[in-house]
């Protein structure tokens, strides 16, 4: 039986690294300028990206970069690094388990569903990197947090801080998540009072700290901090509380049913366990608080509207809080019923690998949109020479989305790191196309301040992309 333990261990592993090792697709959205940034500049594009962007989050890049390092360049560290994050997870709830669950299985079961995270699917590319970075440093804190609760040994607490203090500077989003996570882990073992109370308030220091200064001290050294442009596309200031739940509630409700489904089936499934006697009543409790709570973690957004009403990040901050719910079912298993626990974690990991899936197609998508657009244009931009400028039509409606090639600074980025080549490309949208997402509409363009003159320009191919075609011209 032990073998098999330790051959579903591994099994899991693979199965969470290879989801997220998924080179072949490409960068999407900044993930082009980073890997730009890194061929011009190596390592010292790091000191850069923490002095003029995200002077807030200093540790943001840390280990992407050292992927860059790895694979000289190339997404394949990017991605590799992901993956082993992504297993990093897997492997950290076993550990955090360990002391306290009562069924390894059970614990398996539930690593699968951390690790393979199917409430967000965002986290399977690269532009939310750090954000997993977060989440794992998230799970190896809420391990040491358990050791504190269970022993009241100091040197876990400290750890659990140092640990949430480089997450929360790296990607700030769990900012809430861990205060939450401290106390309700610290209930979940049955820690004293004074336990669970120190766990939450050197968590809340943590979080508070990173807070002032990623919102109050960051933008005063350095306006132009992504804090403080998010803050302004958001309206200017930081949003009341009355107003944020508000706002994270319509979100959840208007943009994520399926986040909303997963609260609901925890909370029926909290009640089932607690029924058949499979879960002590404490935790019972617990896991319901958390489900029902889970949306309000989104309140570590409350510097801008803009990410308040952003579905990726609010998934992103309620299926940790979901996670950490998870982890609560685990500490607090009877083993009365181990068969009905494993058929519903075996349910779970099932339904996981269905959204999974669903979300790598759609990524998948957005990838072949992307090289079909870079082939095609590749002839154009290699003969294209001086201060040529690259002009690319869309027919489809299909570009200038989030993630298909957003504008033209992103193809501009694309078709540099790819082919080596500084030639500015131009993207607009056919005047007939009545969606433009993102993109000027061809009438309207520009180049150099001057209206685009179609006329005056050399055509230079074009072809089929999924949804339409594209035409390309060099404006010499």
């Amino acid at each position: 039986m032990r073998r098999w333990w330790w051959v579903s261990v591994v099994a899991g592993g693979l199965l969470v690294f290879a989801l997220h090792f998924r080179p072949w697709e490409g960068g999407l959205l900044e993930d082009w300028e980073t890997g730009n940034q890194w061929a011009q500049h190596g390592w010292g594009a790091l000191p850069d990206s923490m002095r003029i962007y995200h002077t807030g989050r200093p540790l943001h890049f840390l280990l992407y970069y050292f992927g860059l390092w790895l694979a000289n360049g190339s997404f394949v560290g990017g991605y590799l690094m992901l993956g082993l994050v992504a297993a990093g997870q897997f492997a950290a709830v076993l550990w955090a388990l360990r002391p306290v669950s009562g069924s390894r299985w059970l614990s398996l079961g539930i690593a699968l569903l951390i690790g393979l995270n199917p409430l967000w699917g965002v986290g399977y590319v690269l532009r939310f990197f750090p954000s997993q970075v977060m989440t794992l440093a998230l799970f190896v804190s809420a391990g040491l947090l358990i050791r504190y609760a269970r022993s009241g040994r100091w040197p876990f607490l400290l750890g659990s801080a140092l640990v949430q203090l480089y997450g929360l500077l790296t990607y700030q989003a769990a900012a809430v998540v861990w205060i939450v996570a401290a106390v309700a882990l610290a209930l979940a073992v049955g820690a004293g009072w004074r336990r669970t109370v120190l766990a939450g308030a050197v968590s809340l220091a943590c979080s508070a700290a990173v807070a002032a200064y990623s919102f109050a001290i960051a933008p005063l050294i350095n306006p132009s901090s992504y804090e403080t442009v998010s803050r302004e596309l958001g309206g200017g200031s930081i949003v009341g509380p009355v107003t944020a739940v508000r706002q994270l509630l319509g979100t959840i409700i208007g943009q994520l049913p399926y986040v909303l489904l997963a609260i609901v089936l925890l909370v029926v499934l909290a009640a089932v366990l607690h029924l058949t006697g499979s879960i002590r009543t404490r935790q019972a409790w617990l896991i319901v608080g958390l489900a029902l709570g889970s949306p309000l973690a989104g309140l570590a957004y409350i510097n801008t509207m803009f990410w308040l009403s952003d579905a990726e990040r609010v998934a992103n901050t309620t299926s940790l809080t979901i996670a950490i719910a998870l982890l609560v079912w685990a500490i607090g298993s009877t083993g009365r019923h181990p068969r009905l626990e494993l058929i519903a974690a075996g349910a779970g990991v099932a339904g996981s690998i269905a959204l999974v899936g669903v979300a790598i197609a759609n990524w998948a998508g957005y990838a072949a949109v992307q090289q079909r657009v870079l082939a095609i244009v590749e002839p154009a931009v290699r003969e294209a020479t001086g201060d040529e400028t690259v002009v690319v039509v869309d027919h489809s409606g299909v570009l200038g989305d989030m993630y298909t090639l957003l504008s033209a600074f992103h193809l501009t980025q694309a078709t540099q790191l790819t082919f080596g080549d500084p030639t500015e490309d131009v993207l607009c949208t056919s005047d007939e196309v009545p969606v433009r997402h993102f993109l000027p509409a061809c009438g309207d363009l520009e180049i150099d301040g001057e209206p685009a003159d179609f006329a005056a320009m050399t055509p230079a191919g074009g072809g089929d992309i999924p949804g339409g075609r594209i035409d390309v011209y060099i404006a010499r």
